[in-house]
This record gives C-alpha cells, sequence and structure tokens, in this order.
C-alpha cells in the first residue's frame, strides 16, 4: 500500500511538473480523468485528472458528443488541455480511447413561448405569419368589416383612405351616417310642415321626399 501511495504521488508530482513546465496556450497531450461537477445550465465544469494535480476547466463547446453537449458526475473522460492565465483548461474532451460520452441526465427545460400575431393574409390573430398561412394568397380586404379594400375605398373614399387601417373607421362612419340621416330628416319635416297646405299636397310631399330619402 505505501508503494503504491508513493507511486501515485510520484506521479501527480511529475504531472505537476510537467503542466508548470508548459508555455501558455500550448496544448498537452491526452490524459484521463473524470468529472467533478458540471453546470448544464451555464455549459461548463471541472474535471479532476485520475493521476492527480490540478483541476481542468472545461467548457460544453470542446466536448465531442452530438446533441446537447455535457459530462455527467464522475464520467470518466480523456482530455486534451492548455495552460492559460486562468489555469488549466480543457482543448477536447471525449471518451476513454475516443468512445462516446454519456453526459449529464438532466436537461434544462427551455421556456416555451406562444406569442399571437395578425396574420396579413386571413386577418386572424394566430400562431401563423402571412408567408406561413394555411388559406393562401387572399385579396386585400378590410380585416374590421371584411370587405374588400376596393369595395371600402369605392363605398367610403374620405373616411377609409385614412382610417382603414384604424379601429377608428367603423365608429366614424357610423357617426358620419346618423349625422346624414338626421339632418335629411330635418330637411323633410321642415319642407312637409312649411310647403304642405292641404291634406293632398302634403301627402304627396311625404312620398316624394321618403323616394327620395331611400333611393
Amino acid at each position: 500500500m505505501a508503494e503504491e501511495e508513493k507511486s501515485s504521488s510520484k506521479q501527480s508530482e511529475e504531472a505537476t511538473a510537467s503542466t508548470s513546465k508548459t508555455e501558455e496556450g500550448e496544448v498537452i497531450g491526452k490524459r484521463l480523468g473524470r468529472c467533478k461537477w458540471f453546470n448544464v445550465l451555464k455549459g461548463w465544469g471541472f474535471i479532476v485528472p485520475e493521476d492527480g494535480g490540478q483541476e481542468v476547466f472545461v467548457h460544453q463547446s470542446v466536448i465531442r458528443m452530438g446533441g446537447f453537449r455535457s459530462l455527467g458526475e464522475n464520467e470518466l473522460v480523456e482530455f486534451e488541455y492548455k495552460r492559460s492565465e486562468k489555469g488549466l483548461e480543457a482543448t477536447s474532451v471525449s471518451g476513454p480511447s475516443e468512445s462516446e460520452l454519456k453526459g449529464s441526465t438532466f436537461k434544462p427545460k427551455r421556456k416555451k413561448r406562444f406569442r399571437k400575431v395578425r396574420c396579413y393574409n386571413c386577418g386572424e390573430f394566430a400562431n401563423h405569419l402571412a408567408n406561413e398561412c394555411a388559406l393562401g394568397a387572399l385579396p386585400k380586404r378590410c380585416h374590421h368589416l371584411k370587405l374588400k379594400q376596393k369595395i371600402v375605398l369605392k363605398l367610403f373614399p374620405k373616411i377609409a383612405r385614412n382610417q382603414i387601417n384604424q379601429g377608428k373607421f367603423f365608429l366614424n362612419f357610423l357617426f358620419t351616417f346618423i349625422q346624414e340621416f338626421l339632418q335629411a330628416a330635418r330637411e323633410y319635416a321642415t319642407k312637409v310642415s312649411y310647403y304642405g297646405d292641404t291634406e293632398n299636397e302634403r301627402k304627396h310631399l311625404q312620398d316624394k321626399e321618403l323616394r327620395r330619402l331611400i333611393f
């Protein structure tokens, strides 16, 4: 037992001595080690060499594995490293003899973001854009009144051109329509009361004014 402890201590001293002799940035040969711990959220951790010596920093970008790159706790790895300003840093990490790494069993959960946006093709609030709309290319129309834009511009040119993309369009149209209707009703009442002397004349004038209002 004493001889084994002496040999292991000699190996660790030799590894430490060889590491201290290397220049900064120079890549050192492969060594075996075990992952001390690895933070999968931050993507980095530390490796403890099997032959002893200083701990080696490892970043997920140097781990050679497919998919989500990480290391499992106490996982056996083979790594190359270099000396940097902050200490020893791994440059390549793989399984022993280029075998596959298992990685950490913990996988961080990503927050699901579901945000509704307006599709300018169908006009609905959904999770797709106009170029992804399943209804295909539709003619331009007012999404408030569900009418084609040409029809809206033809019927209400003064209002539609300025406010077709605003929520106040329908209210302004309704307010204008009520104003015009009330004004016509006042004119009708005035003509009937002042220009109709006899009952027949009033009736004839009423029919005439009603036809004018309707048509």
